[in-house]
């Protein structure tokens, strides 16, 4: 798990994890840490992914219903999993149907990175991702096991993109809460793990702290103005008497190619 999917997560639980939650984490297998490691110590975890491994409970196959009655757990997390699963919106329908009434549901997906099969990678999710994903839960034709009609109504708390830290990864996150819905009074978007774009919160219109443009772009735009702005004054000096550059310049250009590694 990357260092900000883990921050994230960990500001997650510090808001949201209730007293002694009965928690399902899916996708939990340990690969360089995982959210079980950040869940408080009252948790009472149930770990689900498609092997065995560290942090694993329950194996299950690719495409196979969570093998839980509906609405066994207070809270259900799936970080950095969703990229890797070509029918995402099935397994989160799973994850409402066994969620409790006023439970809450983490997502963690990123919204950039290197291609990374496990065993495919699908999908990115973007900024409207959350909304999308509540008005199509509220739309599911649920049908219990006893062919009862369920009430799975749920409502997007929360949504942002995470700035990076070490990694290269932006981060989407979301918080959905089944009903019946209870109050807010602190939010993952509030910054303390990490400063976030494009933040949505229920009961509010429209972004807190928009950005139509991603990390890679902005980083790119800086790159491109820093560099051309270095060449052009490199192009317009010429060596003094003794055939020394000016060593400002030198110092500012060596600091730019530090960027990339070079220096």
């Amino acid at each position: 798990m990357h260092d900000t999917a883990l921050a994230l997560g960990c500001e997650f639980f510090r808001i949201y994890s209730g007293v002694a939650p009965k928690v399902l984490d899916l996708g939990a297998l340990d690969v360089n840490g995982s959210l079980r490691s950040v869940m408080p110590a009252d948790a009472v975890v149930t770990g689900v992914d498609m092997e065995e491994g560290p942090g694993v409970d329950v194996v299950i196959r690719p495409g196979e219903r969570l093998p839980f009655e509906a609405g066994s757990f207070d809270r259900v997390t799936c970080s950095s999993v969703l990229e890797h699963d070509p029918a995402f919106w099935m397994t989160v329908a799973e994850m409402v149907r066994i969620v409790k009434p006023s439970g809450f549901i983490y997502i963690n997906v990123p919204s950039n990175g290197h291609y990374h099969p496990h065993p495919g990678d699908y999908w990115r999710f973007y900024p409207d991702a959350g909304l999308a994903l509540a008005a199509a839960i509220n739309e599911w034709p649920w049908t219990d096991t006893e062919g009862v009609h369920g009430d799975r109504e749920v409502e997007l708390v929360e949504s942002g993109i995470g700035a990076r830290a070490r990694s290269e990864w932006n981060d989407f996150f979301c918080v959905l809460q089944r009903a019946p819905f209870t109050p807010s009074h602190a939010f993952i978007s509030d910054g303390g793990a990490l400063p976030c774009t494009n933040i949505r919160r229920r009961g509010d219109e429209g972004f807190l702290n928009p950005e139509p443009y991603t990390e890679d772009q902005r980083s790119l735009a800086y790159l491109a103005m820093t560099s051309r702005a270095l060449l052009e004054r490199w192009l317009s000096i010429v060596p003094n008497d003794a055939g020394v550059l000016d060593p400002e310049l030198e110092l500012q250009t060596r600091s730019f190619l530090a960027t990339f590694g070079s220096v």
